[in-house]
């Protein structure tokens, strides 16, 4: 049995991801295994085409204010749908969201991750 595991998946330091661009000989790697399994590196968004948020800005200032005084400040890791199309090049796959970076970008890249679509907020149909 033939297994193939890979960690830290993202695109949000590439633009324009597509998965026609990634090396055969790895494409073909995850296509030949029989079971693949990867890691995402962040959150995705469902419709994420660049970094977009909707979060409190006080709190997103606030908070690069402490991360810059203490020099912790990160990228905000992140990917957008077309990552997905990694994993279906295998029909035996398995994605884990174990990673620092999960919450990077609000719960609500977390939630469309997991659920595909974002909660609906009391009052909004």
């Amino acid at each position: 049995m033939k297994i193939t595991i890979c960690g830290d998946v993202a695109d949000w330091n590439m633009e324009n991801f597509n998965v026609k661009n990634i090396p055969e000989k790895y494409t073909n790697k995850i296509k030949k295994s029989d079971l693949f399994i990867a890691n995402f590196e962040g959150p995705i968004s469902i419709e994420n085409s660049g970094f977009r948020t909707k979060t409190n800005k006080i709190k997103n200032k606030f908070w690069n204010l402490i991360l810059d005084i203490f020099n912790k400040r990160q990228p905000r890791v992140y990917s957008s749908e077309k990552i997905l199309n990694v994993f279906k090049l295998n029909k035996n796959t398995i994605t884990t969201l174990a990673n620092n970076h999960l919450k990077d970008c609000a719960v609500m890249f977390l939630w469309e991750s997991i659920v595909g679509d974002q909660p609906q907020q009391e009052g909004r149909r």
